[in-house]
This record gives C-alpha cells, structure tokens and sequence, in this order.
C-alpha cells in the first residue's frame, strides 16, 4: 500500500517533526447546524441475541447500558481521540434495533450541535463504546461475537454541507426525524439561474450552478430547470417571468450578479419584480459570509417573493454559493411552506 503514497511525505515525515501533527485551527470558521449519523453491528449469534432479547445477562440489559455508554462517549469523544475538538453537543441519542433474522444488534447515534466542525467523529465514537459494551456483557456466552460494518451514514453542514452515505439503510422512524429537521426538501420544486455573462458565452465553466444543482439533487428536491443567462436585465426579467408562468416553482435561486459593478443587475430585477421582500435572509448572508470574508458585506444579496415564488439570490463564487447554501438550508423547507401553505 506504500506505492501509492507520495514519496516525499514518508520522506519528510519524523515524529520529531512537530508539522506531522496538530490540530485544525478552526477558528475563522462559520458556525453552522452540525449532525451526523454513524452505524454499526455485532453479530452475537442465535443464543446470545435471545438472551439479549429476553433480558436474561446477569450483568444488566445490555441494549439499554449500550445507549447510555455511547451517549457518553459521544460526549467525551474530545477526551478520548487526539486532536478532535471539543464540541458542545446539543443533541446525542442511539437507536438499537434486533435483527431477529440474523440474530444481528444494529445500532445507530446521531449527534447534532452548532459548531464550527463536523460531528461526525461523535457518532462514530458512540457508536463503537456501544457495540463495545454489547461485547463486554456477553462475551462470558460466546467470546465469538464480532463487531462490524461501522459508518458513516450522512453528515451535513459546513463548507462540504450534505454528505450522504447509504441513508436508505436507516430505520423508517429515524428517516423521519431527519425529514423533520430539513436534512431533506422532498416535495419542494426549484428552479436554479446561473446569472453570467462569461458562463453564459461558455468562457467558462459554470461551478456555481453545479454546486447548486448537486445541493437540492443530494436532498431529493424537484428541480424543475437549470439555466444560465447573461448579465441583462430585460433577459432575466423576462426568465423571471416565464418561469414562474410556466412552473410556478416553490423556489428560485439565483446565482452571481450580487456585487457592485453595473453588470451586476440582479439585485435591481428582483426589486422591480417582486411583491414581497425578505431583508432577513439578505442580512443573514452578509453577516455569515463576513466569517470568511469582509467583502461579504458589498454583497447585495436579496430575497423577494413574486406570485407565490420565493426567489433568493446567491454571489456567484462557487465558495459563497456552498457558504450561502448551508445557512440557508434550516430555513428554507419552511420558508417556503409559509410562502406556499404547504
């Protein structure tokens, strides 16, 4: 496996050498919604799993000392493994579900938290104390028991936002706990503009529609259309219009045209359109953006609605646009239910 390793890192690499390890200074990072969701298995086999189920381990229930052991490894995940941050955790629980077929414990833990770095480490964490403590109960019956398929299921939030795994894998009951929190805009309809002169002309290629596209596809949203226009106003007025005539989407998103130059004229459509106006969401990504940069605040980043369309307008960096997005994200499923009465 050393082959495929750039030579010069083994080369430069001594545990004398203070730059081999540190922390991540995480310090000019956005506080964002942080959760994940990590699971795991222990085969216990056919006896073991009955005692299990019939709350017969002379030691305790093992499902239940399972729970309360991952919670608090969840917690203490800082003390344990070197170099993870110390995060205020807002929310841990593990969910352990019987596999009376393959005499199989599945267990879950989903941590959450606003934080400036991922959780993900947290729920892996609970999760193996838990299977961990499974183990230690009831290796006095079968010392053969194994611990498997750890992983990482989803986590969402921060510059990355949604990364999924097999979600299909989790319980109904917990899919639905993540529906709640806005993890996914099922049901919701979208239409993404990508507002660019060069991208438009095929200078180059438009990033900023792609981070879009790959935001509300991952999340299971209806997107009605993608497209890319040219910095004009009568242009965009005109793809304002048609669109919502055509598809009266819950949801327009634009791209670039935010800043101060007078090519930038999306700000103007949408104030000449609009019934309604927003100035929240305009001030939440300009006071969200400033973390990472100060020229966030020239953004004239908007939102408005226009017959039952909420239409938001993003920078068009594909940076901003993935910082933009993941501020967003907790607010927009009822935004979008207010403006719509879903």
């Amino acid at each position: 496996m050393l082959s495929i390793i750039d030579k010069s890192v083994i080369n430069n690499f001594s545990i004398d050498n203070k730059t081999s390890y540190k922390m991540i200074d995480v310090g000019k990072k956005y506080v964002s919604h942080r959760r994940a969701c990590v699971c795991g298995s222990i085969y216990v086999g056919k006896e073991v799993f009955y005692l299990i189920k019939n709350k017969c381990v002379e030691k305790g229930d093992p499902l239940l000392l399972a729970e309360i052991a991952g919670i608090n490894a969840a917690k203490n995940t800082s003390n344990l493994i070197l170099l993870c941050h110390q995060i205020n955790i807002e929310n841990v629980f593990l969910n352990l579900v019987m596999d009376d077929k393959n005499y199989i414990i599945n267990v879950y833990c989903i941590v959450y938290a606003h934080a400036k770095t991922g959780v993900e480490m947290e729920a892996m964490c609970g999760v193996s104390v838990a299977l961990l403590t499974i183990y230690d109960l009831t290796k006095k019956f079968n010392p053969f028991i194994f611990i498997k398929d750890i992983k990482l299921l989803f986590k969402d939030g921060g510059e990355n936002g949604l990364v999924l795994g097999s979600v299909n894998n989790i319980p109904i009951h917990l899919r639905k706990f993540f529906l709640d929190t806005g993890l996914f805009f099922e049901g919701m309809s979208v239409v993404l503009i990508t507002v660019s002169d060069r991208a438009s002309f095929g200078c180059y290629k438009n990033i900023s529609g792609q981070v879009l596209f790959d935001f509300f596809s991952v999340r299971k949203t209806i997107i009605l259309d993608s497209i890319v226009v040219p910095d004009d106003k009568n242009i965009l007025r005109s793809v304002l219009k048609s669109i919502v005539n055509k598809y009266s989407p819950n949801l327009i998103l634009t791209s670039g045209g935010t800043g101060l130059s007078d090519r930038d004229i999306t700000g103007d459509v949408l104030f000449s359109l609009c019934d309604k106006f927003v100035p929240g969401i305009g001030e939440m990504l300009r006071s969200g953006g400033s973390v990472y940069s100060s020229v966030s605040w020239l953004s004239c980043s908007i939102a408005g609605i226009y017959k039952k369309s909420l239409i938001i307008s993003l920078p068009g960096n594909p940076s901003a646009v993935c910082e933009s997005l993941n501020m967003l994200q907790n607010i927009l499923l009822h935004a979008v239910r207010v403006v719509n009465k879903l």
